[in-house]
């Protein structure tokens, strides 16, 4: 097989999203760039990858019939733990889309299907240094904008950090930093009525952790544009941001934020 191939497999039970995938990526499919393969349902796609292995993207729907996407994820670890699953999903779904990332799916998008959007998911995945060789070591969830998500975040880490081996040390530094970084997010970012997610990556690569938060809600930088530190206040009557931020700065190898797409996205790094 050619190395820079992409092999994916397509897990739908819809009959005419063959005929519309190989005529949207037609290009790509063409240059020897993608080669898909398509199954109807999880069941099958267990089967195909228990004979075939070397799909290095498989793209499911989350509602099939036989077995669906979500069980068809908790299952892909055992035939084929080194490949990307980007779930497919209905527009607003986020309860499924949430559960499929906090579960190990790379990426998703949703229906109907916007392939610009599925194309540079793609690539993204194609990016990700597993696939190229190298090492680097992931994980994703996206929780609701509330601040009693944070523990469910802190948990995570936790957990990502016992698998890890992480130094305590490099641990709570980074605990403590997060903390403050989505406790500012979700205080001055979403300050609506409407309802957010926040999607956050951990990452190991060469004695780094990186941690991504993103989020769709204003446009916010806490690096700059939260509230500075009062020392006048009683500590009751202090706004969030200032000590917080100060302390996130001294403790992280480097903090960066930009606005990319209508959405927020920090990145804290921690050398370990």
């Amino acid at each position: 097989m050619d190395d820079n191939k992409v092999r994916i497999l397509v897990v739908d039970d819809e009959t005419d999203l063959e005929q519309l995938v190989r005529q949207r990526m037609r290009r790509e499919v063409d240059g020897g760039r993608y080669e898909f393969e398509f199954v109807r349902n999880g069941a099958e796609a267990l089967e195909r990858l228990q004979k075939d292995n070397r799909f290095n993207i498989i793209l499911s729907d989350i509602n099939m019939p036989v077995m669906d996407g979500l069980t068809l994820l908790a299952q892909i670890s055992d035939v084929k733990p080194d490949a990307r699953t980007i779930m497919v999903s209905a527009y607003g779904d986020m309860e499924n889309i949430r559960t499929a990332m906090n579960h190990g799916a790379f990426d998703f998008i949703t229906k109907p299907i916007d392939f610009t959007d599925l194309k540079a998911t793609i690539e993204r995945s194609i990016e990700n240094p597993v696939i190229r060789g190298r090492i680097q070591i992931s994980r994703k969830l996206i929780v609701p904008d509330r601040m009693e998500e944070i523990r469910t975040v802190q948990m995570a880490l936790e957990e990502f950090s016992e698998q890890q081996n992480l130094p305590p040390e490099a641990l709570f530094q980074t605990q403590l930093s997060l903390e403050e970084l989505f406790t500012n997010i979700v205080s001055y970012a979403h300050n609506d009525d409407q309802q957010h997610e926040v999607e956050i990556t951990f990452s190991i690569e060469d004695k780094t952790l990186t941690v991504e938060i993103v989020d769709d809600g204003y446009p916010f930088n806490p690096l700059e544009d939260a509230p500075e530190l009062d020392v006048e206040s009683s500590l009751e009557d202090r706004r969030i941001g200032g000590a917080g931020i100060k302390l996130a700065k001294q403790l992280m190898t480097e903090l960066n934020y930009q606005r990319d797409s209508d959405r927020n996205r920090l990145i804290m790094t921690k050398k370990i």
